[in-house]
């Protein structure tokens, strides 16, 4: 497949990377950059929303509950879960994102009610359409994130926090590399319609899915984290990073199992649908806030990353799985 560039401008949104020195502590340190944005979410808006998306990730995700101190309240009754990508199979599939999430994360907070955990409508599978599922998710999606819409006031939704994979070949959710859901222009604000896809195509199986579009995480989401570990995932974090500089300031998230770094990004391209991910939510609701981007990755996924802020080669695509 041929890497076509694009015109986007390369992403100003602060970033920031950490490097966990092992794969065994990936998910302790991700779960330390979750906790944060969750208690301050509960805190400003009485409520916490979180995307999460499948692949590797929900192994990561088992030490969440311990990521808050005895004297932090997460208040995961007011939490709502979403998927930022789900397969068009049952929930107790093998290849169902959500069934994953239970499994691993969700069957260990009872106390976030089932009505916030937003899984796909599974009686509309007999319909053999992903569009049709993606159309409802989207609008239930709308109903569980969206305020305001009183009087002359327009609904507005937001994500609080997607936690992400990201793949070999550089896709995230199920936005893959050149497919038409990364390379159609994005719709003008302020859509509603467009914070969910489907896609029928996909390059790994099964073919039939609904994702969060890059409009949902760009223009509708407040913090992303991006997740991954090994060696097969240096090669896009050669490509989307463009320098990498140590933090020097910042004592209490280096430390012996993890070293922290401000990154800029490179020129985005809809070949690494991973290094489109920007988010600019200016209209928020929160006046003081300000959007993030994390990477948190293990050692092995560093391999060959230039830490002396040179511009860094392109990413050989591969067909692994995520």
């Amino acid at each position: 497949m041929s890497t076509t560039t694009t015109t986007i401008t390369a992403p100003t949104t602060p970033t920031s990377l950490i490097v966990a020195s092992t794969k065994a502590t990936v998910g302790e340190h991700l779960c330390r950059v979750i906790a944060p944005i969750a208690l301050q979410a509960v805190q400003q808006r009485g409520r916490f929303s979180l995307a999460l998306s499948g692949g590797s990730l929900p192994g990561f995700l088992a030490a969440l509950p311990q990521a808050f101190s005895d004297h932090q309240d997460a208040r995961f009754d007011t939490w709502h879960i979403v998927l930022a990508d789900e397969r068009c199979v049952p929930s107790d599939h093998a290849d169902s994102n959500l069934g994953a999430l239970k499994t691993t994360l969700l069957s260990q907070i009872p106390q976030i009610p089932a009505g916030q955990i937003y899984g796909i409508d599974e009686t509309l599978l007999s319909q053999d359409s992903a569009h049709a599922i993606a159309v409802d998710y989207n609008a239930r999606l709308v109903q569980a994130l969206g305020g305001g819409g009183g009087g002359n006031t327009p609904v507005v939704v937001f994500l609080d926090l997607a936690v992400l994979g990201f793949g070999p070949d550089g896709h995230t959710c199920s936005l893959f590399p050149n497919h038409a859901l990364v390379t159609a222009p994005p719709p003008p604000p302020p859509s509603l319609t467009t914070l969910v896809a489907a896609i029928e195509d996909s390059p790994k199986p099964p073919p039939n899915r609904i994702t969060l579009t890059l409009s949902m995480l760009n223009s509708h989401t407040r913090h992303v984290i991006f997740c991954g570990a090994g060696a097969s995932k240096s090669p896009i974090l050669r490509a989307v990073f463009d320098k990498v500089i140590p933090k020097r300031d910042e004592s209490t998230t280096s430390s012996t199992t993890a070293q922290s770094y401000h990154v800029q990004m490179a020129q985005p391209t809809t070949a690494l649908p991973c290094g489109m991910v920007a988010p600019n939510t200016t209209n928020s609701d929160d006046d003081d806030h300000q959007n993030t981007v994390t990477w948190v990755v293990d050692a092995a996924a560093m391999e060959g990353v230039d830490i002396t802020a040179a511009t860094n080669a392109n990413a050989s695509s591969s067909s692994s799985s995520d």
